[in-house]
């Protein structure tokens, strides 16, 4: 499970280039940029 959000996820893109990769964005204000391949920490909060 990936932590990074302090409140409600509202959305999840992933990359169209690579199944790995991902953003979300929540009702924290906070856009975070995953990469699968690096393990469960954010790579840019």
């Amino acid at each position: 499970i990936y932590q990074g959000h302090e409140d409600t996820v509202e959305d999840v893109q992933f990359c169209p280039s690579s199944a790995q990769q991902f953003c979300s964005v929540g009702d924290d204000s906070c856009l975070i940029l995953w990469d699968a391949r690096v393990g469960l920490a954010p790579v840019i909060k």
